[in-house]
């Protein structure tokens, strides 16, 4: 049954905020490569898109400073906060339970995360194929202060990086880099054998990485290890055609699908596994 949407045209806070967010949530690209003087050119369209991130930023930045008071507080207290996303988010900020998972938080089949924490194996398939496709090929930084970098390559410099300067960290020349991973387009999950989080650059890095990282990681371990488990995956090759040519074929499909990378559609064989 089709469905129609309608933005609404009241003027009240909800309203304000629904048009806000819906232009913010398909102006995100040009809000991370746009310089900043851009924004401040006399064209209408630029400024009702600059409005519109101010007026969402504006409300979930009071948002979150009142949820993180009241999850503070709680805390203090010794009461049970609200078991909701947008307080787990908040409370992912706070000191040493970033990235921190508990038992109840994975309703799996699984008797405890420790067996998973086990599947060294499978974190690191997951990871190389997560490295040759990155769901994010861009990670956005702004400039607190000036910072000096120290480049090596491709020579020898120091780079001064003004405050305020916008920098973009392309994921995916990173991920294929040959001088940090050695034949890049080759799919070698031994890259990953007991490499520390902070280096799985997928995830983002520093402070500002992915609050959810641990959780995906844990999901997608568990799944793949059941999944793989009971059932063979096979990538459907045309006839007579090489893996090579497969492997190009595939890629080829490779776009960005909204905010994220994807290849698109993949068609692959899946039969169940025999018990020997």
């Amino acid at each position: 049954m089709p469905v129609a949407w309608q933005q609404g045209k009241d003027h009240d806070k909800i309203s304000i905020f629904a048009r806000a967010l819906s232009v913010a949530s398909t102006t995100l690209i040009h809000r991370l490569i746009f310089p900043k003087w851009l924004w401040k050119l006399p064209i209408q369209s630029l400024r009702d898109i600059d409005n519109s991130w101010k007026t969402v930023i504006t409300l979930l930045d009071a948002l979150a400073t009142s949820r993180q008071a009241q999850y503070s507080s709680e805390k203090a207290l010794g009461k049970e906060h609200a078991r909701d996303l947008f307080t787990e988010l908040i409370s992912a900020t706070d000191g040493d339970t970033k990235y921190a998972l508990e038992p109840p938080e994975v309703e799996l089949p699984i008797k405890n995360l420790g067996e998973v924490n086990k599947l060294k194996y499978v974190l690191a398939c997951m990871h190389e194929a997560h490295r040759l496709v990155p769901a994010t090929i861009n990670l956005p930084r702004d400039a607190p202060e000036d910072i000096i970098i120290h480049s090596t390559r491709p020579v020898e410099e120091d780079v001064l990086v003004r405050q305020g300067s916008r920098i973009i960290i392309d994921i995916m020349a990173v991920c294929h880099n040959p001088h940090d991973f050695p034949d890049p387009e080759a799919y070698k999950p031994a890259r990953w054998h007991d490499v520390p989080d902070h280096e799985v650059i997928m995830f983002g890095a520093g402070p500002r990485s992915c609050v959810g990282r641990r959780f995906a990681q844990t999901e997608a371990v568990a799944f793949l290890a059941h999944f793989l488990r009971d059932w063979e995956v096979e990538t459907v090759v045309l006839e007579g055609e090489t893996k090579e040519a497969c492997f190009e074929r595939i890629m080829a499909g490779a776009s960005m699908y909204g905010t994220a990378f994807g290849l698109g559609e993949v068609p692959v064989k899946i039969k169940a596994r025999t018990l020997s």
